[in-house]
């Protein structure tokens, strides 16, 4: 018999966050799951723990080689998965309380017409070891099912771990993306299922690691530019007329931030897709008079988004 819920573990290296993640796994009150993980590690020492005999379910581990990468590794444990739900795990996160699965299940099954959920987290600061539960601005929230193109200006939903997604929602993550691809995917589902947010902080993820790519990849002008004129263009068709405007702002305040005075600069992060129109006359009449580019576009988006 299939599990209602398949635990997704894309692993890689970190034995020691790994084995408290599965500790977090051993300790859960609901138990109807499976637990699969995807391992991109060269060595040996996911594999290792895995095999280790203190586990209380059953582990359906697969080896990488060559790695995927991520989030290819994200996709390749969820292709893995044989339960209704997906509850993906980063390797270095963790269940917060026994009951946090359960909890994940009482609101699908409270919900039987919605496929995407998320909690609350628990951000773990491991550079001074700071534990806070990440308070998004409430209006964000409030909205996000109208603005899915405000997680672009804020992640109010957070890492994939705090995702409870069901198996009729065939959407992987784009693989062309690393700094956007949670929130691109997000986008993607909030538009054609909607989301429901759980109250209550079930899960817990670190920060701060120097191994994580959001700290390889913060505050990265070429990632940004690349990542964010991909998303526009990706999305465009699917967004309606606010949430493209919406990007549109998150797009100027880019430009604006890392002072990105012509195309040539956004082609030399790598985005070969099409030049937007409204970037094109950002450029145009900033070769005259920045400021006033500025604030014609800057008035121009805010008047397509009353």
């Amino acid at each position: 018999m299939k599990p209602l819920v398949s635990i997704c573990i894309p692993a890689f290296k970190q034995a020691s966050t790994f084995k408290n993640l599965l500790s977090s796994i051993n300790e859960q009150t609901f138990t109807d799951f499976e637990v699969v993980v995807s391992d991109d590690s060269p060595g040996t020492e996911v594999e290792e723990i895995v095999n280790q005999d203190n586990w209380n379910f059953d582990i359906q581990y697969f080896k990488n080689s060559p790695s995927k990468g991520s989030p290819g590794n994200w996709n390749n444990a969820i292709s893995k998965a044989q339960g209704t739900w997906i509850k993906l795990m980063h390797h270095d996160d963790w269940f917060e309380f026994p009951h946090s699965l359960k909890h994940f299940v009482e609101a699908a099954t409270a919900h039987p017409n919605r496929k995407f959920f998320f909690s609350g987290s628990w951000i773990f600061d491991t550079r001074n070891g700071d534990k806070f539960i990440y308070t998004p601005v409430k209006h964000r929230i409030d909205n996000i099912e109208e603005r899915p193109a405000e997680l672009f200006h804020a992640n109010v939903i957070g890492a994939p771990t705090a995702t409870f997604i069901h198996r009729e929602v065939i959407e992987l993550y784009d693989e062309n993306l690393i700094w956007l691809v949670d929130i691109e995917y997000y986008s993607r589902l909030i538009v054609k299922y909607g989301v429901v947010k759980i109250e209550e902080a079930l899960v817990s993820t670190s920060a701060g690691q120097p191994e994580q790519l959001t700290s390889s990849l913060l505050n990265n002008k070429e990632v940004e530019l690349k990542e964010f004129f991909y998303c526009y263009e990706k999305l465009f068709p699917i967004f309606n007329g606010m949430n493209i405007s919406i990007l549109r702002q998150r797009i100027l305040f880019l430009l604006q931030n890392y002072q990105v005075e012509s195309i040539a600069e956004i082609r030399d992060s790598g985005f070969k897709g099409k030049i937007p129109k409204f970037v094109q006359l950002y450029f145009l009449i900033g070769r005259i008079n920045k400021t006033l580019a500025i604030k014609t576009l800057g008035k121009w988006i805010q008047s397509q988004l009353n």
